[in-house]
């Protein structure tokens, strides 16, 4: 049976009793348990689990990505992403911003992604065909390193690449030099002297500092008769001496094994064989040296050398 039922008299509805609480309460809506995409019960339902899908979610401008960029907890929002319009870029985080987009930027590499240029502008110098670098490569901002290592074709680290304290990057691998010098002026004296090769002769280690030096004239004589010469590996990191300089200046160090040759009675000027040879430990990575023979004659006539031939291989 219905009724006519008001509140205060100022609201009526003519409903049953039941309906006529409802309306006039306020709680108008559904009871019961919920189904599709939702669960629990009427009124207060919840959405099921692994119910909303990517097709159900609103859609975004290019680019964008919906989360939280913030290191708290916050609500999701659209993020526009960085975009690099070039093969040759990449994007670049900055070190503890937020995960906005101002985050990150795009850098640049140079062609085919082998000469990389950083953040200062300081350019690595191409890699050739044998990944090693072509020449020695200055970096114009300071940086706090001492070697970086990489791996040999077997997968070992013996090739290293060395930045001295000067900011230069030499090639990687151990080193080697060879080449030849024309023949130095002779020398009269009983003391040793030096020959003035150092200048072309020099050498820097590039990884292990251990050396070993041949350097091999084409022949050595002494011009008197019955008298002979004598020729000694010299070397330093300084300047490098002038001929007929005395091995004894500052700066020099004479080592290895000296070679001594003596002339018959009846003749001078005889032209010996003549092969210097001296191992080195512990050169100084990075730091160049030169080479040069120091000489002298025993007690007459001219010591001389012809074309000197050097290797210099580091181990």
């Amino acid at each position: 049976m219905k009724r006519l039922f008001c509140i205060l008299g100022f609201v009526c509805v003519i409903a049953s009793p039941a309906l006529a609480g409802t309306l006039l309460t306020g709680q108008v809506g559904a009871t019961g348990p919920a189904s599709g995409d939702l669960t629990g019960n009427y009124p207060n339902p919840s959405v099921g689990n692994v119910m909303i899908t990517d097709a159900k979610l609103a859609t975004e401008t290019g680019n964008t990505v919906k989360g939280n960029p913030y290191f708290g907890s916050a609500s999701p929002i659209p993020m526009a992403l960085t975009s690099c319009a070039s093969a040759t870029q990449a994007l670049q985080y900055t070190l503890g911003a937020t995960l906005s987009p101002g985050a990150f930027s795009c850098v640049t590499f140079g062609t085919a992604a082998t000469q990389n240029t950083g953040v200062s502008g300081a350019n690595l110098g191409l890699l050739n065909a044998g990944l090693t670098f072509s020449g020695a490569d200055t970096f114009s901002n300071s940086l706090a390193l001492t070697g970086i290592t990489a791996l040999g074709s077997n997968g070992a680290a013996t090739r290293v690449c060395v930045l001295t304290s000067t900011n230069v990057l030499y090639k990687c691998g151990p080193n080697t030099a060879k080449g030849s010098v024309t023949a130095p002026t002779g020398t009269s004296s009983m003391a040793q002297v030096m020959a003035g090769l150092g200048s072309t002769i020099t050498f820097t280690p590039a990884s292990s500092g251990q050396v070993q030096i041949v350097l091999t004239p084409q022949s050595c004589s002494n011009t008197s008769n019955a008298d002979g010469a004598q020729f000694q590996i010299g070397y330093g990191s300084g300047p490098a001496p002038h001929n007929q300089d005395l091995a004894t200046s500052a700066g020099i160090t004479t080592a290895g094994p000296t070679i001594k040759l003596v002339n018959p009675t009846t003749a001078g000027s005889i032209k010996f064989p003549c092969n210097l040879t001296l191992n080195l430990l512990g050169l100084t990575v990075g730091t160049a040296y030169w080479f040069d023979i120091a000489f002298n004659i025993v007690t007459a006539g001219t010591a001389n050398m012809d074309a000197v031939y050097y290797t210099i291989n580091e181990q």
